[in-house]
């Protein structure tokens, strides 16, 4: 027997029943991955595991994601360019997301600076710098190409740079500040 004014809350009691059942489903189903390879239109897009992936490529920024952007106009013979954003992080795990918009490979190396050292102004030998510093690096990235790495980092000052040879010199460089 159903009293007046119960009909509500049998009504709502029976709605969250509903949606408990749905979501206990055993068609649900849960997916994660290590690594997701994607090839569109020519481009290859690496995502590591809970950085995300939509279309075109492009991943959703969170607090510790740092995107750069690497490319070139004409390969050696033309200017050469990494934007990051944001600039600044907090310590611990920081995604970096490292897409190539240029006609050649590059690559992005992380390098802890010491002292007053500047991401703009290291000692280049062989048309390099030295990677003695390096908390990680991306490898070889091909142009039109999109790779993802993780790095933990301890507060302090980071230069970003491409150490293809002679990139550094062209400009491939940028500051990173973790706090």
């Amino acid at each position: 027997m159903v009293r007046k004014g119960m009909f509500p809350a049998i009504l709502a009691l029976t709605l969250g029943l509903s949606v408990s059942l749905v979501g206990c489903s055993k068609d649900s189903t849960t997916t994660t991955a290590a690594t997701t390879t994607t090839a569109a239109a020519g481009a290859t897009t690496t995502t590591a595991a809970g950085t995300g992936s939509t279309a075109g490529g492009s991943t959703p920024a969170t607090a510790n994601t740092i995107d750069v952007t690497v490319g070139d106009t004409k390969g050696l013979n033309g200017p050469m360019t990494m934007v990051v954003k944001p600039t600044t992080a907090k310590a611990g795990k920081v995604t970096f997301v490292v897409k190539n918009t240029g006609t050649i490979t590059h690559e992005v190396v992380v390098l802890a600076l010491t002292g007053s050292e500047t991401f703009d102004k290291l000692p280049v030998t062989a048309d390099k710098v030295s990677e003695d510093a390096s908390k990680g690096e991306t490898g070889d990235v091909a142009a039109g190409e999109t790779k993802t790495f993780d790095l933990n980092l301890d507060a302090g000052n980071y230069a970003l740079v491409c150490n293809v040879e002679k990139h550094y010199a062209m400009g491939m460089r940028a500051g990173l500040t973790v706090s």
